[in-house]
């Protein structure tokens, strides 16, 4: 190494690092980041655009780090309380993120306090600086959990639905409907809680985005809804086998750590076509885990999400198809990194006009 190449590598003192005037990286509030979410269409276009390359090998993906649950000793908030980091990029592309999403504390709410919250931090692939921390409380991982829900219906429903089966009455369930907005014209919606009083406030709210919303028991959901989405924090079957009609598509988003389950393993068994979001998670951490280790199901009768939307066989063609199809959503850091990308370039190019516009 010659003289140069030592003092670039050597350890900077924390005065040489202050006399560089290093730029800090962008703040993104929740304000700006909610200005640039606005297009769901664009967001499940570029949520497919990741899938794709994902199961191209287009992207290079981090082991997922969850702490709070089994195996790992509980957060002290106890009960569902969990903290998921997922890491990411694209490669050859100009940044790379990383997603702090903790949540699962309900009695944040009595405290003035969101039941989730998050962040994502974004950097560049050339630098390594960081360029930005997008302050979403979690909502972008919402967002485009949603987005990836409502890309796999827009493949696997049926087109001309009657009902949608909403099980769930979380935050992630009512951005599951407005993202299902983007794909289908059905406005319909039965909807399953384990509180009954959050079920009919969920159907209230529901009510004044436009949904025709009441409240059922699983077992109704099932028998009356060709399009189910399963978003709880289940660690045992909610749907079973013996309820679901002919033609159904399910979208499972539940499962996302070890041990979380929504679908009895009958059910997935007896499905037609199994679909997911990523191989490498979904028998790990995602619904089929089940199945697979019951033997109910082999690893190669899944297709990941990236794949199946190129292959125009294994979509739903019309009503006559009564396939059941299952979509099983654990979350892949891909998705991540193009929503963060997304809002990080649109903020760029607002704050870019606005001074364009301050200068004339």
């Amino acid at each position: 190494l010659n003289w140069l190449s030592r003092q670039q590598i050597r350890a900077m003192s924390f005065a040489e690092l202050a006399a560089m005037n290093l730029p800090m990286p962008k703040m993104i509030t929740v304000d700006q980041i909610e200005a640039a979410v606005q297009n769901h269409d664009e967001i499940i276009k570029l949520q497919s655009q990741g899938f794709e390359a994902y199961s191209a090998g287009k992207v290079s993906v981090a082991p997922v780090q969850s702490m709070g649950q089994p195996p790992f000793h509980p957060f002290l908030a106890g009960g569902d309380s969990q903290t998921c980091v997922k890491s990411g990029y694209v490669q050859g592309d100009e940044y790379y993120v990383i997603k702090v999403a903790p949540g699962g504390v309900p009695e944040n709410a009595s405290r003035g306090l969101p039941v989730n919250t998050g962040l994502m931090l974004l950097f560049s692939q050339r630098t390594a600086r960081l360029e930005a921390i997008l302050f979403d409380e979690g909502l972008l991982t919402e967002i485009r959990t949603a987005a990836a829900s409502a890309l796999a219906s827009s493949f696997f429903a049926q087109k001309d639905i009657q009902a949608i089966g909403m099980i769930g009455t979380g935050i992630q369930a009512r951005w599951q409907l407005r993202l299902l907005k983007a794909v289908t014209a059905c406005r319909k919606v039965l909807v399953c809680g384990r509180d009954s009083g959050r079920a009919q406030q969920f159907c209230t709210e529901a009510a004044a985005e436009g949904w025709e919303a009441s409240v059922a028991t699983a077992e109704e959901v099932a028998k009356g809804c060709q399009l189910i989405h399963t978003v709880t924090t289940s660690r045992g079957p909610i749907l079973m086998k013996d309820w679901v009609q002919a033609g159904t598509h399910i979208t499972a988003v539940g499962a996302d750590v070890p041990g979380k389950q929504e679908l009895d393993v009958d059910l997935v068994a007896a499905a037609d076509l199994l679909v997911c979001d990523a191989l490498a998670q979904t028998f790990e951490r995602g619904e089929f885990q089940h199945a697979a280790a019951a033997g109910k199901i082999k690893r190669d009768a899944v297709v990941e999400l990236g794949k199946a939307m190129s292959q125009p066989e294994l979509h739903r063609k019309d009503s006559s198809d009564k396939r059941i199809t299952i979509f099983d959503s654990s979350g892949v850091a891909v998705q991540d990194v193009m929503i963060a990308k997304m809002v990080y370039e649109a903020v760029a190019v607002k704050e870019s006009g606005s001074s364009k516009r301050a200068r004339t």
